[in-house]
């Protein structure tokens, strides 16, 4: 694990009792394990963490909640950098993201660029939360279990406790029972089906998400998501 003195300063401290808990410690060492036997972790431990570097507690507006780490690569640079749904630019936009980016244009109109790096949105406010941050290459959710989902709730039990106002946003099963705590009162809760094509068709399509949190933001005072993505550079 990347030592937490790396983690974003405003997420160390709102997260410091949690890093002397002892899953804490057994998931640093089974990293360090995976790593030192010479397997490929993605994405890399600098990146673990990612979404908070780019999104400081404060400045949370959205969440949106992914499940593990892409675990593929592309001519050995991994899909995975530490935002959920995102890759890295150069990497193919991959099926849920392409139906994401679809279903944005239905909402709001916009068409997005080719890339899918979604650091634009994360820059604004939108936390781009993995529940699991790490994966062994070629293996999906190799690492669930391992002491991740533990600390992805208490940064969920942070927003939802010391901020009001945010949009959370819930696609799949999965990202639904993680957010089953979250005040429904202080925040707006946004579910559906999970983008990937093999839930889309079942109500992902049409939810019209990106417009309501939008909606709510301006509601209660806050500046909308530029849900338009920049050009690659």
């Amino acid at each position: 694990m990347a030592d937490v003195i790396q983690l974003e300063a405003s997420w160390k401290t709102a997260l410091a009792s949690t890093f002397s808990e002892d899953y804490m410690r057994k998931l640093k060492a089974f990293l360090h394990g995976e790593i030192a036997a010479g397997k490929s972790i993605y994405p890399h431990s600098n990146e673990y963490f990612a979404a908070f570097d780019h999104t400081p507690v404060d400045k949370v507006r959205v969440v949106i909640l992914g499940q593990d780490p892409y675990h593929g690569a592309e001519g050995g640079t991994p899909q995975a950098h530490g935002l959920s749904f995102s890759v890295k630019p150069g990497v193919r936009v991959p099926p849920s993201l392409r139906n994401i980016f679809k279903e944005q244009n239905t909402d709001l109109g916009i068409t997005q660029p080719g890339h899918g790096d979604l650091t634009a949105w994360a820059q604004q406010g939108v936390l781009l939360l993995n529940a699991v941050l790490s994966v062994e290459a070629g293996k999906a959710a190799s690492h669930q279990g391992k002491g991740w989902g533990k600390f992805t709730d208490k940064v969920i039990e942070v927003l939802n406790l010391d901020r009001e106002g945010l949009v959370f946003i819930l696609w799949g099963s999965s990202a639904q029972k993680k957010g089953a705590k979250i005040d429904r009162v202080k925040h707006l809760v946004l579910e559906g089906p999970h983008p990937s094509p093999l839930s889309a068709y079942r109500g992902f399509f049409g939810c019209q998400h990106f417009s309501k949190a939008n909606a709510y933001l301006e509601a209660n005072g806050k500046t909308p998501i530029n849900w338009q993505l920049p050009e690659a550079e």
